[in-house]
């Protein structure tokens, strides 16, 4: 009868296949007795083969059952999810930006501390705090307190700028952008752009500014730059037609003349030749702009 798969599986008693081969010869022709003596090594070989080819024949089968049992015990247990390419760049792009934010957001502020409670001040209505959070993290690359060189990157951005300008009721107010954009151009920190401004002029607000006219208008000076040669000039000072190219002089003035011209890089190289001793308080400027900057880059825009 034929067995199975699953019977021969379950245990040793397997059927063993015989192999024909020819009956040995009953007699020869002549001594019968020799003739046993001499077949009895061939018999003794037949035997051996027999029990060798019984072996292998059961070791094959053996090996077959273990390795059915091991592909069905492999094929009844679950396979693993995948993840498409797609989903598994999506996963490590969300860890990365996650990464990215903490270290942002641990990153030390200017007393030492970390920055940690920038998001409070980011979703909190009429808070004016708001752009400085944000400066805190875009701007990071601008320098610390105590850090007096014009060539930094911007420490303020255009909302804050304008913050500043409004809070002294500047007519410059709303030309934030053109501060920050020159700035970036010329490689200089605009928040010491507008401290020279301040420090000049309040800002273009204070009564004896010398670029005020009696009509109201201004100079569009922010730097009170002495009229030596330019075009228009009103009294000593230049005479802009408008802020932006007022600013504008005011940057290409530091970069060419100081930055680039004489080798100064901070404030107080700076001033002693912009404003010299004999009709300034030259420590006091310093003092003032330096304040100025730091203030800004360390508690913000208030």
């Amino acid at each position: 009868m034929r067995r199975s798969s699953l019977d021969w599986l379950k245990g040793d008693d397997l059927p063993l296949p015989t192999r024909a081969r020819p009956a040995p010869l009953d007699e020869l022709p002549g001594d019968n007795e020799a003739y046993a003596v001499a077949s009895e090594p061939l018999q003794r070989s037949e035997q051996r083969f027999d029990e060798l080819t019984e072996e292998a024949i059961r070791f094959e089968h053996q090996t077959a059952r273990t390795n059915f049992r091991t592909g069905m015990h492999l094929a009844s247990l679950p396979s693993a999810p995948s993840i498409s390419g797609f989903k598994q760049w999506l996963i490590l792009g969300g860890v990365a930006l996650l990464s990215l934010l903490v270290l942002v957001l641990m990153r030390p502020d200017g007393n030492g501390g970390l920055i940690s409670n920038w998001s409070t001040q980011v979703f909190s209505e009429g808070q004016p705090q708001v752009t400085n959070s944000l400066s805190a993290v875009f701007l990071s690359d601008a320098r610390p307190p105590g850090d007096y060189s014009l060539r930094a990157a911007p420490s303020l951005t255009p909302q804050q700028i304008d913050a500043i300008l409004a809070s002294y009721g500047s007519p410059a107010t709303g030309t934030g952008d053109v501060w920050f954009d020159l700035g970036q151009q010329r490689g200089i920190d605009p928040a010491f752009a507008v401290a020279f401004f301040i420090h000049e002029s309040g800002a273009g607000t204070a009564q004896g500014w010398a670029g005020l006219k009696p009509d109201g208008s201004t100079t569009h000076n922010v730097g009170n730059i002495i009229c030596a040669g330019y075009a228009t000039c009103y009294g000593r000072f230049r005479d802009y037609p408008s802020w932006n190219e007022g600013i504008a002089d005011w940057y290409r003035l530091i970069d060419v003349e100081y930055l680039q011209g004489r080798g100064h890089q901070t404030v107080a190289d700076i001033i002693p030749v912009y404003a010299p001793s004999f009709e300034n308080d030259v420590n006091g400027y310093v003092n003032v702009v330096q304040n100025l900057v730091d203030r800004w880059r360390t508690q913000g825009v208030q």
